[in-house]
C-alpha cells in the first residue's frame, strides 16, 4: 500500500513548489527526486550543526553579537571620543585598552565553546545509523 503526501519547499528562484512524497514505495520517490533534480531542487543532507561560526564568518559575526550588547557600544563611543578628541581628562587608551581585552577575551571564550560544537557535530554526525526498509535493517557507518 502507498501513499502520497505533498511537501510544500522553497526553489532555487525562491518560488514555492509540492514536493511529492510516496510513502512505502521508493520507486515512486526515486522518479520524484530525478523529476526535483532535473528543475534544480536539491535535497539536503541529514547532518547535524549547531556550531555558530566557520573560519570566514567569526570576526563579523562575533564582532556583531559583542556590539549589540549596551555596555560595548557605550565604551566603544566613548574611547573613540577619547582616542579622535581632546575631551578626555584622561588617557587616550584608559578606555579603549580595556574594552579591547574584554572584546578580545570574549572572542577566546566563543572559540573555545564553538570548537566544542564543532567536535559534537562531527561526532554525531559520524554515527552509525540504522537504514530501515520494508524488507530489513541495514547498519551504515
Amino acid at each position: 500500500m502507498s501513499h502520497k503526501s505533498e511537501v510544500p519547499m522553497s526553489g532555487p528562484k525562491g518560488d514555492e513548489v509540492q514536493l511529492r512524497v510516496h510513502i512505502n514505495n521508493t520507486e515512486e520517490n526515486g522518479k520524484e527526486q530525478s523529476k526535483a533534480k532535473e528543475r534544480g531542487f536539491l535535497y539536503d543532507n541529514n547532518s547535524v550543526t549547531t556550531s555558530k561560526y566557520t573560519f570566514y564568518n567569526f570576526i563579523f559575526i562575533n564582532l556583531t553579537q559583542q556590539f549589540t550588547r549596551l555596555a560595548n557600544v557605550y565604551f566603544l563611543v566613548i574611547a573613540l571620543l577619547q582616542l579622535l578628541t581632546p575631551l578626555s581628562p584622561t588617557g587616550r587608551y584608559s578606555t579603549a585598552a580595556p574594552l579591547a581585552l574584554v572584546v578580545a577575551a570574549n572572542m577566546v571564550r566563543e572559540i573555545w565553546e564553538d570548537s566544542k560544537r564543532h567536535a559534537d557535530d562531527r561526532a554525531v554526525n559520524n554515527r552509525p545509523v540504522e537504514i530501515v526498509n520494508k524488507n530489513d535493517r541495514t547498519q551504515v557507518s
